[in-house]
Formats: structure tokens, sequence, C-alpha cells
């Protein structure tokens, strides 16, 4: 979960799991997946002011190259959330701190 800043002394937050990976119940933040066309459904949720709100889950097609690592993040928009893949792939093929 993303987060940390205090809304009346309680935490808020944002987070991000994929649900379904092409129909297949994953309910993970951590999915490994082989290269090509994937149809994800991801949870985005905010936690703010020490209330979870959870969003309504998104479709997302994703297109994984070989070789590469991708991360799920949030992107906040007012009271909602929306997911997103992005290529954290540093220079030597994994994961960039």
């Amino acid at each position: 979960m993303a987060g940390g800043t205090k809304d009346n002394g309680k935490p808020c937050g944002i987070s991000a799991q994929v649900l379904e990976a092409d129909g297949t119940k994953v309910d993970e933040n951590v999915a490994t997946l082989a290269p090509g066309v994937h149809d994800l459904k991801i949870s985005c949720s905010l936690y703010v002011g020490g209330n979870f709100m959870p969003q309504t889950p998104a479709a997302v097609k994703a297109e994984l190259a070989a070789g590469r690592v991708y991360a799920l993040r949030p992107r906040p928009r007012a009271v909602s959330c929306a997911p997103y893949l992005e290529d954290v792939t540093d220079s030597t093929g994994k994961r960039a701190p």
C-alpha cells in the first residue's frame, strides 16, 4: 500500500492488486505471467482517515514483453483510483530499485 499521509491522525493510502489473469483467480499483488496479451481484473482501493473505500475492479488488457518486469501502480483520482502497469525493468533485465 502506498501512502503515509495522515487525515486527522489516521493513516491514508492507496493499494492495487491483481484479482484475475485471463479468467483465473490470482488475488495477489505479485503475479508471474508469460509474455503476451493478458486480460487482467485489478482491484484498486483507497484508505482515507482510517476508512477503507473499495473501488469497482477494473478490466485491463496488458501486453507483456519477454524479459521485462512490470509493477502494478494505483493512480489516484479525487475519491477513486485507476490501476495501471509500469515497466520497471533496469538495464540488467531485473526490477529497478
